[in-house]
C-alpha cells in the first residue's frame, strides 16, 4: 500500500500542529491493524426472505430485499431463485458483500435516518433486530434487513460518512434462530455511533456553508432588484452641448423584475426608481444603461447623468444626459452607477465562500468558537504603551494575548479602542520583529485613523521600521485606483532607491537598467502591479478595508498573517468578515453590536426569517448566469433542482444559520454570554470558564453625565468614566458658551445635557410642533435650533471647538443645512467652530456619524404625532442602536430638541403594554426616560421651553 494521504481538506491553509497530525496517525495505524489482524469475530445480519404480499410498483427504488435479489438475479441469469431455496438467497447476499461492503448513515428526503450497507449490486437497509434482546426497540447485536435499494440512494453521493467493512459479515434467514445463536458476532452499535457522529459534524459544517451561501444569494437577489426596466422615448443631441445627448426614459413593466419585487415583498421597480430619483438619498447622479438584467457587461458602456423628471400625459419621464451614442438595445435597464462596485463585492464574497469550503480550521472555529478556544501560553511585555492603558484595556489586553484562535472586544462609545490596537501591534513587534499583521475596518476613514495611530506608535518604538502598506481610499474617484495609491508610491520609492544604488550603477546590463527606469516612471503604474503584489505579500503591516481587492489577492496567493485585527465588526456582516478571517490563525474582532448594524439589516433579516421569501430569493439567483458573483460552491450546491429539493425543515436550519452568520459579531458575543452563564450554573463559579469576549468598560470621550446616561440606557451601567477624565470635565471650562446673562443662556451654560422642549402635539392646540412632509422633517425644531445657535460662541483657545448638528432623518438634515445657509448672516459665529472630522458640513444624519465626535452636539428628534402604535409614532427613535450613536457623540454638551412629553408618554405606554407582558424589545426607551428624570432632579439635565429660546433677542 503506497500513496499520499492529505492531512486535511484545507491544506495548505491548515496549521500542521501536533493536535492535527496525531489523530490522523492514530487513524492510519488503526486501519493498518484492521487490515493485518485476523478477524476472529464477525458482524451478523438476519434477512427477511419471504415473498412479499404485493409486488413492488414499477420504478420503485427501495423494495423488499427478497424482491430485490430476485430482480438482479433474474437480470443476470434469466431465471428466478426458488422461493424455498433460502440457502441460495443467503449465498447470493454473502457473495454480494464479499468483495465490496460499505456501511453508511444518511437522511432521506423526509429527514428519516437510514443505516445502509452497500454491496456490489444491492444496497441493504439495516435496522435493529426486535426478535432478539430484551429491548423493545430491538438490538444491534444482529442487524435486521427487510428492504434493499436497487441502486444507492441519490443522497448517498460520496459526502456521507462511510466505513469500509473488513470484518466478515455472516448472513442468516430471519427465522434461523440456531444459526444466530451460534454466531460470535460483534454489535453494530459502535460502528453506527461513529458514523452518526461524523454525519452530525458534516451536516453542521454543511449547514454553516449553506448559511453563508443563502445569505449571499439573498444579497444577489436584492442587487438584481435594483436593475430597473425602462424604455427609451427619445435619444437626441443636446442643443446646449453638441458632444452630449439628452435621453428621455420611462419605466415599463417587466415580468422578471416584477416577480423579483413580489418575491422580496418590496415596491415595484417603477415606484422605487421614482423614489430614488426624487428622494434625498441620491448620493451621486450617475447611472448606467445596460441591455440585460444578469450583471453581464455590455460591449458599449452607456453612462447617464440624471437631470430632471417630467410628467407627460400622466407618465413620469426621466431625463438624463449621455456622452455615448444611442446603443440601440433591444431591451433597456437602468442601474445605479455603484452597481459595478456591488458586482465586485459580490464576486469577492463568493470567492471567500469558496475559500472557506476548503478551510477546515476556520469552519470549526466559526461553528464552535468556544470548543476551539485554547491557551496561547504567551507572555507579554509591559512596555510604555501597555502602561498607558487604563485598567479595563490592560485586562482585555492580557486576555487577547492568552487566547487562540479568536477573541472579541466590545467597544462602547469613547473607550479608545485604537489605543488597545496600537499596544497589541507594538507587543507583536516587540516579541517578533518580523511579525505580519493585517488591520481592517469597513470604512476608509477608520482604516486611515488606525494607520496614522499605529504607524506613530510603531515609529515611537525606535527600532527598525517594519514594511507598512496602506491600501486606503483617501479621495473621491475610482475606489480601486485610489486604494493602491500609497502602495504604488511605495513601489516607486523602492525602485528609485534601487536606481541610486551602487549595485545599479555597477550593473553592466543596460537592458535591465532600462526596464527598471521604465518601471519608475510616474505614468507606468500598470507595469508596477507585479512588484506591488510582492510588497503586499512581504509587508509587516497591511491596512485595508474589509472587502478590498488587496485582501482577495492575499487569499489567492495563499498568504498568511500572524494576526488579523478587524475593526468595526459590529457594522459588517459575517460574509464580509470571511476574507480577513481566512488570512490568519489568530483573529481579533473589535466592534459594538449595540451601535449601528450593517446596512439594510432589518430588510435582510426579514427575508432570511421568512422561508417563502428566502426560497424565492434562492430561486431568483438561479436565473443569474454571472458565475463570478456566485462562485463554485454555490453553483454546485444551489442548482434549480437542489433548491426545489430543500425541505421546509432543512430550509429552516439554513435560515437559522444564515441569521446567526449575518450578524456574526453579535452572535459570538451572545454565545459568550450564554456559555458563561451555563458554566457558572454548572460549576457555581466563573473560574472554570475561558471567555472569548470582553467589553472595554472605561470611556474617555464624554462628560461623565452624558456617559452615565449612555451607560444606564444601553450598557447595564457597566460603562464607567476614566477618573482623571471625569475630574477634567468637572473642573475645566467648556471650549464654547452661549452668550447672554438671561435665564435661558444660564441654563444652556449649566448642565451637560439640555432638553429644549417642543410641545406634545397630542396635548397642545394651536402650536405647529408636529412632524411634516416630506417625511420626516420638523420646521419648528429647526427654527428653535437655529435661534439657539445665534447665541453660541467659541471660547478663546488654540483649537476651534467642534460642532455637530444631528438628526435620525435625512430630510431634516437637508432642510437644516438649507436653513443655516439662508440665515448665514445671523450665524457668522459658526465660523469660529470646526466641522467634525473634516466634514464639509455641521449637519449629518446619525447613520453617517458613527465613530465621529464633537465638543457640542445638538440633536433634532423630529417625531411628534398622534399615531396610536409605537413604531408608527416613534420610527427611528425606537431603534436602540441609532439612539445609542445619536446620544453618545458629544464630548462636553448634548442639546436635544424635541418633545420630551411625547417621548415620556410613549415610554409609559411601552412599559405598560409591552414590557409588563414580556416584550422587552423597546425597554431601552423606558430606561432612557427613567435616567433623564433622575438627572433632571439632580440638575444634571435641564429643560428649556421652546418659547423661551425663540424669545431670545439678537445680540449685535
Amino acid at each position: 500500500m503506497a500513496g499520499i494521504i492529505r492531512i486535511d481538506s484545507n491544506t495548505p491553509f491548515e496549521g500542521l500542529s501536533y493536535e492535527v497530525v496525531q489523530p490522523k496517525l492514530e487513524s492510519i495505524i488503526k486501519k493498518l491493524d484492521e487490515f493485518s489482524s485476523p478477524q476472529e469475530e464477525s458482524y451478523s445480519i438476519a434477512f427477511l426472505l419471504t415473498p412479499p404480499a404485493h409486488n413492488p410498483g414499477v420504478g420503485a427504488k427501495r423494495i423488499p430485499v427478497y424482491s430485490a435479489i430476485q430482480k438482479v438475479f433474474f437480470d443476470a441469469h434469466g431465471i428466478a431463485i426458488p422461493a424455498n431455496d433460502i440457502s441460495e438467497f443467503i449465498r447470493y447476499i454473502e457473495d454480494d458483500l464479499r468483495d465490496t461492503s460499505i456501511l453508511s448513515v444518511f437522511k432521506t428526503d423526509r429527514k428519516v435516518e437510514e443505516v445502509i450497507l452497500l454491496g456490489s449490486t444491492l444496497t441493504y437497509v439495516l435496522t435493529k433486530n426486535k426478535r432478539i434482546g430484551g429491548d423493545a426497540d430491538g438490538s444491534w447485536d444482529c442487524a435486521f434487513c427487510t428492504q434493499a435499494y436497487l441502486s444507492p440512494p441519490r443522497k448517498v453521493d460520496g459526502t456521507n460518512p462511510t466505513k469500509i467493512m473488513t470484518s466478515k459479515i455472516t448472513c442468516f434467514a430471519h427465522n434461523d434462530r440456531a444459526g444466530q445463536a451460534s454466531c460470535n458476532s460483534r454489535s453494530w452499535q459502535g460502528l453506527i455511533g461513529e458514523l452518526r457522529s461524523a454525519s452530525a459534524a458534516d451536516e453542521k459544517v454543511t449547514t454553516l456553508l449553506l448559511g453563508f451561501a443563502a445569505y449571499h444569494l439573498a444579497e444577489i437577489a436584492y442587487a438584481k432588484s435594483e436593475i430597473y426596466p425602462v424604455e427609451i422615448i427619445t435619444y437626441t443631441p443636446d442643443v446646449e452641448d453638441p458632444g452630449q445627448s439628452i435621453v428621455r426614459l420611462k419605466s415599463i413593466s417587466d415580468s422578471v423584475a416584477d416577480d423579483i419585487s413580489e418575491t422580496l415583498r418590496i415596491h415595484s421597480p417603477a415606484r422605487r426608481l421614482k423614489e430614488i430619483l426624487l428622494g434625498d438619498k441620491v448620493s451621486e447622479p450617475n447611472w448606467n444603461l445596460v441591455s440585460n438584467i444578469n450583471f453581464s457587461e455590455d460591449d458599449q458602456e452607456v453612462i447617464l447623468t440624471f437631470l430632471q423628471i417630467h410628467e407627460v400625459s400622466g407618465e413620469d419621464i426621466f431625463e438624463f444626459q449621455a456622452s455615448n451614442p444611442d446603443p440601440e438595445y433591444q431591451y433597456c435597464y437602468l442601474v445605479p452607477g455603484s452597481a459595478q462596485g456591488t458586482t465586485k463585492q459580490l464576486s469577492r464574497r463568493a470567492f471567500a465562500i469558496d475559500a472557506l469550503s476548503e478551510h477546515a480550521e476556520l469552519i470549526k472555529m466559526l461553528e464552535r468558537p468556544h470548543l476551539e478556544c485554547m491557551d496561547s501560553h504567551e507572555s507579554y511585555v509591559t512596555d510604555s504603551a501597555f502602561e498607558q492603558l487604563d485598567s479595563s484595556k490592560k485586562d482585555v489586553f492580557k486576555r487577547i494575548q492568552n487566547t487562540l484562535p479568536l477573541y472579541l472586544v466590545q467597544g462602547p462609545p469613547g473607550v479608545g479602542k485604537t489605543h488597545l490596537v496600537t499596544a497589541l501591534v507594538r507587543q507583536a513587534f516587540e516579541s517578533e520583529p518580523s511579525s505580519r499583521l493585517l488591520l481592517t475596518a469597513q470604512s476608509h476613514s477608520t482604516v486611515q485613523h488606525l494607520y496614522k495611530e499605529v504607524k506613530n506608535a510603531v515609529d515611537a518604538q525606535g527600532k527598525a521600521s517594519p514594511l507598512i502598506v496602506s491600501c486606503i481610499k483617501e479621495a473621491s474617484g475610482d475606489d480601486e485606483k485610489d486604494a493602491i495609491t500609497h502602495l504604488d508610491d511605495l513601489a516607486r520609492e523602492y525602485l528609485l532607491s534601487l536606481t541610486n544604488s551602487d549595485a545599479f550603477r555597477d550593473t553592466p546590463v543596460n537592458i535591465t537598467k532600462d526596464k527598471i527606469q521604465e518601471l519608475c516612471r510616474d505614468g507606468n503604474r500598470s507595469m508596477r502591479f507585479s512588484f506591488m503584489g510582492q510588497l503586499l505579500r512581504s509587508a509587516n503591516l497591511v491596512f485595508t478595508t474589509t472587502n478590498s481587492r488587496q485582501i482577495e489577492d492575499l487569499i489567492r496567493t495563499r498568504s498568511q498573517c500572524d494576526w488579523s485585527i478587524m475593526e468595526e465588526t459590529g457594522k459588517v456582516t459575517g460574509i464580509e468578515l470571511l476574507s480577513p478571517l481566512l488570512l490568519s490563525y489568530r483573529r481579533l474582532m473589535i466592534g459594538d453590536h449595540k451601535q449601528l448594524p450593517p446596512y439594510a439589516t432589518e430588510q435582510m433579516r426579514q427575508t432570511l426569517r421568512d422561508l417563502n421569501r428566502l426560497r424565492g430569493a434562492l430561486e431568483v439567483s438561479t436565473e443569474i448566469y454571472n458565475s463570478q458573483i456566485k462562485g463554485e460552491f454555490i453553483k454546485e450546491m444551489f442548482t434549480s433542482e437542489k433548491i426545489r429539493d430543500i425541505t421546509a425543515e432543512h430550509l429552516s436550519e439554513i435560515s437559522t444559520e444564515a441569521l446567526r452568520l449575518h450578524l456574526l459579531f453579535e452572535s459570538f458575543v451572545n454565545e459568550e454570554i450564554s456559555v458563561a452563564k451555563k458554566s457558572f450554573e454548572y460549576y457555581g463559579s466563573s473560574d472554570f470558564h475561558r471567555p472569548i469576549a470582553s467589553m472595554l468598560s472605561i470611556q474617555h470621550r464624554m462628560h461623565p453625565d452624558i456617559a452615565d446616561l449612555i451607560s444606564f440606557t444601553f450598557y447595564e451601567e457597566k460603562l464607567k468614566t476614566y477618573r482623571e477624565k471625569e475630574i477634567e470635565y468637572l473642573s475645566s471650562p467648556r471650549p464654547f458658551y452661549f452668550e447672554g446673562n438671561c435665564k435661558v443662556t444660564k441654563k444652556l451654560n449649566s448642565a451637560a445635557i439640555v432638553w429644549i422642549e417642543i410641545p406634545d402635539i397630542q396635548a397642545s392646540r394651536g402650536v405647529k410642533s408636529k412632524e411634516e412632509k416630506p417625511t420626516w422633517n420638523n420646521s419648528l425644531e429647526r427654527k428653535v435650533l437655529i435661534k439657539a445657535l445665534t447665541r453660541l460662541r467659541a471660547a478663546p483657545g488654540e483649537k476651534l471647538p467642534k460642532l455637530a448638528l444631528l438628526s435620525p432623518y435625512a430630510v431634516q438634515v437637508k432642510y437644516l443645512e438649507r436653513d443655516i445657509e439662508r440665515g448665514a448672516g445671523d450665524l457668522k459665529n459658526l465660523q469660529c467652530f470646526s466641522k467634525p472630522d473634516d466634514l464639509s458640513t455641521f449637519c449629518k444624519t446619525v447613520d453617517s456619524f458613527q465613530g465621529a465626535e464633537a465638543d457640542l452636539v445638538a440633536v433634532s428628534l423630529v417625531r411628534n404625532n398622534s399615531e396610536s402604535y409605537s413604531l408608527g409614532a416613534l420610527g427611528f427613535l425606537l431603534d436602540s442602536r441609532r439612539m445609542n450613536v445619536l446620544l453618545s457623540r458629544a464630548k462636553h454638551q448634548l442639546v436635544i430638541i424635541g418633545s420630551y412629553e411625547f417621548i415620556s408618554c410613549w415610554s409609559q405606554k411601552i412599559k405598560e403594554e409591552e414590557i409588563q407582558k414580556g416584550n422587552t424589545n423597546n425597554e431601552f426607551l423606558v430606561r432612557l426616560v427613567e435616567k433623564l428624570e433622575s438627572q433632571k432632579k439632580t440638575g444634571k439635565m435641564v429643560t428649556i421651553q421652546y418659547e423661551q429660546v425663540m424669545n431670545l433677542t439678537k445680540i449685535s
